[in-house]
């Protein structure tokens, strides 16, 4: 009757979602490590498993739904497991996200072959359940005489925000463009130097779209997750850490893994924060994003607000102290670069401006 019964009810779901959906939480847990790779190219296609085992776990982004006695430690047994064999890639994400949420200190649980994955997640969580958030940093590049794009960040869930950068031609020396997202009263607006008006958005993710490639990437790495996305450094593909070091006066994992172009790069996270602190992207013009990270409100209420017609409102001034703070801090994107195989470069987007005489 027992049986009967589950297959009535769950018979909706099999035949909208597939066979998945009928399988029990705990068989779900104990497949985990069995998670296939999807076709290249391609997402999970809805009913499989990897999505019902997802269903099943996570009411939310980062949210874990109540479990039956002894399903956290039998998840835990097998989140362990796919991370320390040749699970595939979705399995190992999966696996240390649930044992993110379900260890006190996941890292140290964690097998050594996926701790580095664990880290990466273990920095998502933390952006994800923050009530706020602050940073100030740098983008450098290899462009020209000043390749650099000081940015600043700040958050207060559910909904206050901004981002703003400034940005120049890497061959002139003047910072000439500023870019501003802001979100306050659910209302998301933007303004940039090049389009002097003010713009409406339907949310902060479709407002930062603009911003993310002219700041190197720095609109998106972390905001995407204070908005509890997902960021391309939560999902590199196959890290490691290759080293626990200082910076900037802060003991931090170095994780290297490969991003979307099959590109390394190196990414720093606080070992006690699990804040990033700083991302070296080894490309063919390679790139240092460092940054000042804590999490906590803005100092001033105000900097959720923006005025386009009062220039001078900007913490960031002209980007001249900052940059010099945070310059000899970044380095030198070309120390440890590492060599990019001809099929993965790109033209230069960057051409010297034309004489103006």
């Amino acid at each position: 009757m027992l049986v009967l019964g589950y297959g009535t009810m769950v018979a909706p779901a099999v035949q909208s979602r597939g066979w998945w959906a009928a399988a029990p939480r705990p068989v779900l847990a104990v497949m985990l490590p069995w998670i296939p790779s999807p076709v290249a190219g391609a997402a999970p296609s809805r009913g499989s498993q990897e999505l019902e085992t997802r269903r099943a776990f996570l009411s939310g982004p980062w949210e874990l739904r109540g479990l039956w006695p002894g399903e956290a430690w039998l998840t835990r047994w097998c989140a362990r497991r796919a991370l320390s064999g040749q699970a595939s890639e979705p399995a190992q994400m999966l696996a240390s996200e649930l044992l993110v949420l379900l260890s006190e200190d996941a890292v140290a649980a964690a097998p050594q072959a996926g701790r580095a994955r664990v880290v990466l997640a273990r920095s998502s969580l933390g952006y994800a359940r923050c009530n706020a958030y602050r940073d100030i940093g740098l983008v450098k590049g290899t462009i020209g005489v000043r390749d650099e794009k000081p940015f600043i960040t700040a958050f207060r869930r559910p909904a206050e925000f901004r981002f703003e950068a400034l940005l120049g031609h890497p061959h002139e020396r003047m910072l000439s463009m500023r870019y501003v997202v802001w979100a306050a009263q659910g209302a998301v607006r933007s303004w940039w130097t090049l389009g002097p008006t003010i713009n409406e958005h339907m949310d902060i993710y479709s407002a930062l779209a603009g911003p993310t490639g002219v700041s190197g990437g720095a609109a998106s790495n972390v905001p995407s997750q204070l908005l509890r996305g997902r960021s391309w450094i939560s999902v590199l593909r196959a890290p490691g850490i290759t080293a626990v070091e200082s910076f900037d006066g802060r003991q931090c994992y170095v994780i290297r893994g490969q991003d979307s172009l099959d590109l390394p790069c190196d990414v720093w996270i606080d070992a006690e924060t699990f804040l990033i602190r700083k991302i070296h992207q080894h490309w063919e013009r390679p790139s240092i994003t460092v940054y000042r990270p804590e999490f906590a409100a803005p100092d001033d209420a105000s900097m959720f607000e923006f005025d386009p017609a009062s220039k001078d409102q900007t913490p960031l001034g002209n980007g001249g102290a900052v940059s010099s703070e945070l310059r000899q801090l970044a380095g030198d994107p070309l120390d440890g670069a590492v060599p990019v195989p001809e099929n993965k470069r790109m033209p230069l987007r960057f051409p010297k401006p034309k004489s103006r005489n």
